[in-house]
């Protein structure tokens, strides 16, 4: 058992001990672990349900080879993913689904992107997207909402950041999952506390003590 374990995590390029705690694994180790598990019950299909939301682009293309690997062996893959790239890139037939409804299938390659987002939203977004960038250009660089120098209790999860949203402005976080993402905003909404830090609201300070009392 031993052997065949070590021989699946190194086939998915996973190099741990056998003998260490999945608690103390990384994020993308443990979703790189859960794929080797599914390689040592020959599985013959496979759902993976956003499967590279923690993988690193290294790992993202370790688990593309690993998949088309399968292919070759007979193996079905169901792959969930919003993002057009990773199934541009990976599978042979799609499904948009919306609302809890399937409402187109076919082959990845006689669909475009535009033509997929579109059925995903319903409706033709380009003209929106036009008259959205015209207004907020109409709007002055007003800022509304501030961050400065924001730290967490901890000063591990969350440490010294800042940011402004300008009147008008989507401002988007990214980051992979533990990267801190959901830690700050909880430090925002007042549900975790703060070690220092302000918030500003259309310039004055509101520093939120819990989600419900700013």
């Amino acid at each position: 058992m031993r052997v065949r374990a070590a021989m699946m995590l190194l086939r998915v390029g996973l190099k741990v001990d056998l003998d260490e705690k999945v608690a103390n694994l990384s994020i993308s180790h443990k979703q790189m672990l859960e794929i080797a598990k599914t390689l040592m019950l020959d599985a013959k299909v496979i759902i993976m349900d956003e499967p590279t939301s923690s993988l690193t682009n290294k790992e993202v293309d370790y688990l593309f080879l690993i998949m088309n690997q399968l292919r070759k062996e007979g193996t079905a893959i169901v792959y969930i993913s919003h993002k057009l790239a990773e199934i541009r890139r990976i599978c042979d037939r799609y499904t948009v689904m919306k609302d809890g409804s399937s409402v187109c299938s076919g082959m990845v390659s006689d669909v475009s992107n535009d033509d997929i987002v579109r059925l995903m939203v319903g409706r033709e977004l380009q003209n929106r997207f036009n008259a959205m960038k015209e207004n907020v250009s109409n709007l002055a660089h007003e800022t509304v909402f501030e961050v400065r120098n924001v730290t967490s209790r901890d000063r591990k999860k969350v440490r010294d950041i800042s940011f402004s949203v300008c009147r008008g402005e989507i401002l988007g976080f990214a980051g992979l999952v533990g990267s801190g993402r959901t830690e700050l905003m909880n430090c925002l909404f007042g549900v975790d506390k703060r070690a220092g830090g302000e918030i500003r609201l259309n310039g004055k300070d509101i520093s939120p003590r819990s989600p419900w009392m700013p």
